[in-house]
């Protein structure tokens, strides 16, 4: 049906307007006239066909062919979403964005999806009474676009982990990613993602694969600190100089060097061991993995528990062998 342009409602978009799309649109809509109505709802607030809209605008029209559906709310939304995505001009950061507003959208009309889905229901199937769930984001939209379901997990993903001052630089920078490199650029932590966006905008480097973090700083810190700690620590090393590198071969060669472990190397290797395991441990704190931590279960919480712990018991049962074979003022 045709509707006055200005009885449409146009809400505030995540999305800027292409104009370029919008000119092009118009010259097409001129020539061939409008093929496809946008659609609306029962209130005329525009669901899809937004450039459409703006193009006859252009063209000073006063009316234009319209669907009027009774989808609203989050599924006037969504149907809103899924035509956006089908546009092949869509840019990387534009395409993420949209399919993680989307697993929102959907999750929020289908709330047991969060927790599986469909296949939930393949226990029951030889059930009278099995309950028959919907599909998960993942399927539902797997089937939508074509895409595989993992590649809507790595551009849901890469959206929701990479923060808002990468994406600005980015799109300041008029550059555009492709899925790849924004997957690895939303694995970086925030002040590396900075970084590494400015070089990429910049043109300094052409994939993030490139891209090296300057741990310079970090480093010299990371030395000062293990140097405190070395020089408060009940161990010290030698510091024994090589004038040059043959010097140095010579000193590894010589057969009366004594390579037999003292307390010094001791506590030096283990001080570096526990050093590693934090940095590792610490590796899990990040927002790349912090991301599935509300959607473990009970038995898979309880799981970590167990092999976290099995570490401190470890060190302790390495502790306790050590106490027993020491001795203290003469005691054994």
């Amino acid at each position: 049906m045709l509707i006055k342009i200005e009885q449409i409602v146009v809400k505030p978009r995540r999305r800027e307007i292409d104009e370029k799309h919008v000119e092009e649109l118009a010259k097409s809509i001129k020539s061939l006239s409008l093929l496809n109505p946008i659609t609306v709802d029962q209130d005329y607030t525009l669901i899809a066909g937004l450039h459409r809209l703006e193009a006859v605008k252009l063209l000073g029209y006063s009316e234009i062919e319209c669907n009027v559906t009774s989808l609203d709310g989050l599924r006037a939304d969504l149907a809103e979403l899924d035509e956006n995505l089908i546009r092949k001009e869509l840019s990387t950061l534009d395409f993420d964005e949209l399919m993680q507003r989307r697993k929102e959208i959907y999750e929020a009309l289908n709330p047991t999806t969060r927790w599986g889905g469909d296949h939930k229901s393949e226990k029951n199937k030889s059930s009278k009474c099995a309950l028959v769930l919907p599909k998960s984001f993942a399927d539902d939209t797997a089937a939508k676009t074509g895409l595989s379901k993992s590649t809507i997990k790595r551009r849901v993903q890469a959206a929701k982990h990479m923060i808002p001052e990468a994406k600005q630089i980015l799109r300041q920078g008029n550059v555009d990613i492709t899925k790849t490199d924004a997957l690895r650029l939303s694995k970086l932590p925030p002040e590396q993602q900075i970084v590494a966006a400015t070089q990429f905008s910049e043109g300094k480097i052409s994939t993030l694969r490139g891209y090296q973090a300057d741990d310079s700083e970090e480093t010299e810190n990371d030395s000062a600190e293990s140097e405190q700690q070395d020089d408060n620590a009940p161990f010290h090393f030698s510091n024994k100089c090589f004038s040059d590198f043959k010097e140095s071969v010579a000193d590894l060669k010589d057969p009366e060097k004594d390579c037999s472990c003292s307390t010094g190397s001791f506590l030096a290797e283990v001080t570096s061991s526990v050093k590693q395991i934090h940095k590792i441990i610490e590796c899990y704190s990040t927002p790349y993995y912090m991301a599935v931590f509300p959607e473990l279960d009970e038995k898979q919480t309880d799981y970590l528990k167990d092999l976290l712990e099995s570490v401190g018991d470890a060190a302790m049962q390495l502790y306790n062998s050590i106490t027993e074979r020491t001795s203290f003022d003469g005691k054994s």
